[in-house]
């Protein structure tokens, strides 16, 4: 019996693609890991922000709700994983108090036992780029959204979410990564502090809304109360 080496077997088709195959592996490995992420950000961690320090911080925060409830486009809901506009172009939206009494009215709506004025802050600028600050990422975001997350027994969390970018460039529409930033269950929250969990992962998809449709599961599990959640959006 031939114990040798079979040539026929070594020139085959068979072998000749796995010697293709493991030569490309180093190759395909560079290719496929996930690209560094910009500033000092990881993949996932928390993130604290606090009141207004002042009647003029308070005032900011204000101006920027008002400027997102005028647009129509910067604030969305979701309950159940059903997605929708809280400012719709029905509302005739002229001033703060204007914004401030459709947002109640969804508190309303949904048994979410929180004072709106608390939250208004939280659906300004301020605590995203402070977060961007904070780990040395440009603040140059885009399509940048809240979501109101109505959740089980009276549960209320607010998400941020908003593509960034390592290297801002002109005319750019999404970025190279997008960022989550998820606060703890607001309702009946006592204190001065919202603790935010976040996560950046890279990202592919150009179109803000239809990343949110995506991810509605995950959005829907999030306000039930599963903390892990936002790790899969």
């Amino acid at each position: 019996m031939d114990h040798g080496f079979d040539v026929e077997f070594l020139s085959s088709p068979t072998i000749l693609v796995v010697g293709v195959t493991l030569a490309l592996l180093p190759v395909l490995f560079l290719y496929l890991r996930e690209p560094d992420l910009p500033g000092e950000v990881k993949r996932s961690g928390k993130f604290s922000v606090f009141d207004p320090a002042d009647d003029a911080a308070m005032e900011e925060r204000r101006r920027d709700f008002t400027r997102n409830a005028r647009s129509l486009q910067g604030v969305m809901t979701c309950k159940d994983g059903e997605l929708d506009h809280l400012f719709k172009d029905e509302h005739k939206i002229e001033n703060y108090e204007d914004a401030l009494k459709i947002l109640e009215g969804w508190f309303k709506e949904n048994n979410i036992s929180v004072k709106a004025d608390k939250i208004v802050p939280l659906l300004s600028v301020t605590p995203g780029f402070d977060f961007l600050m904070k780990h040395k990422i440009p603040p140059t975001t885009k399509q940048d959204c809240y979501v109101l997350i109505a959740g089980l027994d009276g549960e209320f969390r607010v998400l941020w979410t908003a593509y960034c970018t390592d290297v801002p460039k002109p005319n750019q529409v999404a970025g190279p990564f997008i960022l989550h930033l998820m606060s703890e269950n607001l309702a009946g929250k006592i204190g001065n502090t919202v603790n935010y969990t976040y996560t950046m992962r890279s990202n592919t998809s150009h179109d803000m809304k239809e990343h949110l449709k995506n991810i509605r599961t995950h959005l829907a599990k999030a306000g039930k109360g599963m903390k892990d959640a936002i790790l899969h959006m």
